[in-house]
Order: structure tokens, then C-alpha cells, then sequence
């Protein structure tokens, strides 16, 4: 960050891009797995955000933006006071490439081989054919950035989504989630005491 900001001055926007999805069974992948996910997902977004975060608290200003992590809501609520701005940007499927890479496994469990296997079918499906194209995705990243051409005008948003599929996975999961509520709000509610 020293060395950028000597270039430039100053630093406006920090994009957290670096991502990492490990294709794994739980089981199979375990917590080595895990903490290779967690080591680029977390830990690498709070290492460069808060790289950068003396600089823009001291002006005050700034755009934090985290693709895939929701640390951004937690950074959100801590740096409003210093007007710095943070969005979480949600991606759905987009041809990068993300789905060609290996499937994760430090322990091979037989019981898994079917279930495994069908989903490396999947991602082989997909990969290279997805519908997300990544340069429609960065303009609009960009435009709500600046707030300026589709985004002109709007509210900043707390959660970015990205792409027809996730929309589609985020309202179905809400619609599961208002569901289990309502089918479960008679009984888990009444937990006070008396």
C-alpha cells in the first residue's frame, strides 16, 4: 500500500477480487480444505483492506469493495463513521474459468465416490459455458463505484448480486427460510420466561 500510494497519491477504491471456492466433500476436504478457503477468503480480504483502511480513515474517505465475503457487512457497520463505503459483491456463475480447477481431496472416503463424481459431472458441464459474462459484470461494478451510467442515482447497495442465477438461488433460499419460520414460529418463539 506504501508503494501504490507513493505512486498515486492516494488510494480511492480497494476491490477484494481474490477468490477461492475449494470443490471438496466436507468430509473429504476437512479443515486443511478449509483453511486454504478461509486463508484467500478472509484472511486476505482483512489483510488488504486493512492495509489500506489508515489511509482512508485519515481522509475520510474511500469504496471498500469484498467479492464473495460477508466480512464486508461487519466492515460496513465499523467504518460508516469514517465515510468510507463497503459493499459485498455476490456473484453468480461467470466464465472465468473458477469451475475448471480440481476437486479438493485430503482424506478419499469410498462412501463419497458417487456424489462426488456427480458433481464433478456438473461443474464439467458448466465450465466454459456459463452465462455470467465478467467484463458486463466489472462495468457494473464500475458504474457503482462512481454511481454514475446504470447505477446513476441508486442507493448503495450493502449486498451487490450479480447474474440471473444468483437471484434466482438468493429469492429461493429466502422463500425457504420465510417458510421454515413461518411453519416453526408457534413453538420456537415461546421460549421466555414465563
Amino acid at each position: 500500500m506504501d508503494q501504490a500510494l507513493s505512486v498515486w497519491g492516494r488510494i480511492d477504491v480497494v476491490v477484494n477480487n481474490a477468490g477461492l471456492g475449494m470443490k471438496s466433500v466436507l468430509e473429504e476436504g476437512g479443515s486443511l480444505a478449509a483453511m486454504q478457503q478461509f486463508q484467500t477468503n478472509v484472511f486476505g480480504v482483512l489483510n488488504v483492506t486493512n492495509a489500506i483502511l489508515p489511509h482512508m480513515r485519515q481522509r475520510r474517505s474511500g469504496t471498500v469493495v469484498i467479492v464473495g465475503s460477508p466480512i464486508g457487512e461487519t466492515y460496513s457497520a465499523e467504518l460508516a463513521q469514517f465515510s468510507i463505503r463497503v459493499t459485498v459483491v455476490i456473484p453468480g456463475s461467470f466464465r472465468t474459468g473458477a469451475l475448471a480447477q480440481p476437486i479438493t481431496i485430503h482424506k478419499h472416503i469410498p462412501a463419497y465416490d458417487k456424489l462426488r463424481e456427480a458433481g464433478r459431472a456438473r461443474f464439467n458441464s458448466i465450465s466454459g459455458s456459463e452465462n455470467g459474462n465478467p467484463a458486463k459484470a466489472m462495468e457494473l461494478l464500475v458504474d457503482v463505484v462512481r454511481g454514475e451510467g446504470r447505477a446513476y442515482g441508486r442507493e448503495w447497495p450493502m449486498w451487490l448480486f450479480m447474474g440471473q442465477d444468483v437471484y434466482r438461488d438468493v429469492r429461493g433460499k429466502c422463500e425457504r427460510v420465510l417458510n421454515t419460520l413461518d411453519d416453526w414460529e408457534d413453538i420456537a418463539t415461546d421460549l421466555e420466561f414465563d
